[in-house]
């Protein structure tokens, strides 16, 4: 049996410290190693977020409708509320708290799927959930399937994305890059 996850600290890479308690591969977890990370969102960068360029960029973020999916803030079910079919109830230390991912969590057609049904209806196999933006500023490739590399993949967004993608390709190069400048502050 493999230890559990709550076994690492926070900001240890699961590959090399599992590895050094003998588990040389995370199979039993039937994720790829690139899918594991810390528990932890990266602080939002409260620096570049309070410059000129930035706050445009957010205001530009919702001009354009990115945040109709990749919503700022939500606030967590109150404590003690019982969900996953009676498997889990809300603790306290997670109860009735505001969370900022910048996603709604939801499943949505942007054109990219890949076809796999997604716990439920047929309609699903083309939507993916939406990912959270929180902590973008360190990743290296974005979109579910990682092909994009940089944030220019905003305009890869069809489907129930094709309105803001298109407004976001209708910007001027100043205004497409004082978004960015704001999405690399979450």
């Amino acid at each position: 049996m493999p230890p559990p996850l709550s076994a690492l600290r926070s900001g240890d890479d699961p590959a090399s410290s599992f590895k050094s308690r003998g588990y040389r591969q995370l199979r039993w977890l039937n994720l790829p190693k690139w899918r594991l990370c810390g528990t932890m969102v990266p602080p939002r960068d409260t620096a570049l977020a309070a410059t000129a360029v930035a706050l445009r960029g957010g205001e530009l973020f919702r001009r354009v409708g990115c945040g109709v999916c990749h919503v700022e803030s939500i606030t967590t079910a109150p404590a003690g509320t019982v969900i996953d079919g009676g498997m889990f109830a809300v603790p306290d230390a997670l109860g009735d708290k505001i969370i900022h991912p910048f996603g709604d969590f939801l499943l949505h057609d942007i054109g990219t799927g890949d076809g796999i049904v997604q716990v439920g209806p047929q309609d699903t196999a083309n939507k993916l959930r939406t990912a959270p933006l929180w902590g973008l500023r360190t990743k290296p490739r974005f979109m579910h399937d990682l092909l994009s590399l940089s944030l220019e993949s905003i305009a890869r967004h069809e489907g129930e994305a094709r309105e803001p993608a298109r407004r976001f390709r209708e910007l001027s190069p100043e205004e497409r890059q004082a978004l960015i400048t704001f999405l690399n502050t979450l």
